[in-house]
């Protein structure tokens, strides 16, 4: 990703014994996508301006299709590879990572684990994580950061 760095940042909410994703902010470089989920409307922000324009981020060509509160957001980072960001009329929000290419997610750390062997590290890089619940703890934001 030409040295600009990725970081892919959801928040969840949690409703009785589930949850769900209700938002999302992606940042290349020095541009940030935020996207959150709605039942009314496109509720989106690119560099902190709200239902901005969004053509690029960090140099990668974005196509942005909404119907209502759906949105459909896709970063194209290769000719074939892209992150894929929609919301559902439900307010949800789903991330996709298609076709990732070694050479922009082989340093990617946190959920997605490992790019090359898909191991679940935990934030030290080192230590492997077999329980899925104390793995999601260990790349769970504080809630008083």
């Amino acid at each position: 990703n030409k040295g600009q760095g990725l970081a892919v940042h959801i928040r969840t909410t949690i409703v009785d014994t589930w949850s769900y994703v209700e938002a999302v902010a992606i940042k290349i470089g020095d541009d940030v996508l935020e996207i959150q989920g709605s039942v009314t409307d496109e509720s989106y922000w690119i560099n902190g301006e709200y239902q901005g324009k969004v053509g690029s981020l960090g140099g990668f060509q974005v196509i942005q299709k909404s119907k209502g509160p759906r949105q459909r957001f896709f970063i194209q980072i290769s000719t074939r590879g892209r992150i894929e960001i929609r919301t559902s009329s439900l307010g949800w929000v789903r991330v996709d990572v298609k076709r990732p290419m070694k050479s922009f997610f082989g340093n990617v750390v946190g959920l997605y684990g490992d790019f090359a062997s898909g191991a679940r590290l935990g934030r030290d890089g080192v230590t492997l994580f077999e329980d899925d619940n104390a793995f999601g703890q260990e790349w769970q934001v504080p809630f008083d950061s």
